[in-house]
């Protein structure tokens, strides 16, 4: 079983735009939710990574997703 890798792009009008990693669940049972893996933090305080689970896509702030492609589910 293969599941689809998608870009978040996070659009802002004041700072460049974020980027992340979605994944979404392969369950249907709720339809739009998944992982969000990220990267967040500055050159000054530092970058920590974050995994966000169970985030509804519909939710968050502007965006676009870019298929990154397929990957086996295991």
């Amino acid at each position: 079983m293969f599941r689809q890798v998608y870009l978040l792009i996070t659009h802002s009008r004041l700072f460049p735009a974020h980027w992340a990693i979605w994944i979404p669940n392969v369950s249907h049972l709720i339809p739009g939710t998944g992982k969000i893996i990220n990267v967040r933090g500055d050159a000054m305080t530092g970058f920590r990574h974050e995994f966000d689970r169970g985030v509804v896509l519909e939710q968050c702030e502007t965006t676009s997703l870019v298929s990154l492609g397929e990957v086996q589910a295991r």
